[in-house]
């Protein structure tokens, strides 16, 4: 974490004799990622999930889950939280929570990039879920193992639907129904109207 603030140090300190002063502002917010314009220019294309617990127990669990995530967290404000991929990954990614109701609160993450967006919404989500549904008791060790642990589960959006196998006769052959995945022998044609085999007829010689 030192060496990343290190960095960001230097960074600032040559935008401003790039700038000058009067741009010390913008440019320190853009360098030290404290500005969240890009995160809220991609606002409209957020990954969202509403869950169902009161706004300031969302933004709590949020943290949380950040922090077990390896996340690093440069800003916080009411209603936003923003933060890097990680320590070594810069991609900025930013948390939006709007109440829907007392006890309903919507959460949208946003970033520039697409996979990061994805990756972060997928083990946020799933974290956030796993702390609604956990005993209040149990300790931070036994908490963080089972939200690492989550990201080993594959949620509903990634299983794949199971195929349904029946039953084939031997020497028949089968296919999959794409509409009811069931996978159905291949039926062989009705006797009755299988073609009959051709009775050659004597042939009649001259007299």
């Amino acid at each position: 974490m030192r060496i990343l603030r290190n960095n960001l140090i230097v960074f600032f300190i040559s935008a401003v004799a790039l700038t000058g002063c009067a741009h010390v502002k913008e440019a320190g917010k853009g360098i030290l990622g404290i500005s969240t314009n890009e995160i809220e220019k991609d606002r409209p294309n957020a990954v969202k999930k509403i869950f169902s617990c009161e706004y300031k127990k969302a933004y709590d669990l949020t943290l949380t889950a950040l922090a077990n995530m390896g996340s690093y967290v440069y800003a916080k404000k009411d209603d936003l939280i923003a933060f890097y991929v990680s320590e070594e990954d810069t991609t900025v990614v930013g948390v939006f929570l709007k109440a829907v109701d007392p006890l309903s609160t919507e959460i949208e993450v946003s970033s520039p990039s697409v996979y990061a967006k994805e990756l972060i919404a997928s083990k946020l989500f799933r974290r956030i879920d796993l702390l609604l549904s956990l005993k209040e008791d149990l300790k931070k060790e036994e908490i963080d193992k089972l939200m690492s642990a989550s990201d080993q589960v594959p949620s509903q959006a990634d299983k794949q639907p199971e195929v349904i196998k029946e039953e084939v006769a031997p020497g028949s052959q089968a296919v999959v129904n794409e509409e009811t995945k069931i996978e159905e022998p291949i039926k062989a044609p009705d006797a009755a109207i299988q073609e009959q085999p051709k009775i050659q007829e004597p042939v009649q010689q001259n007299q």
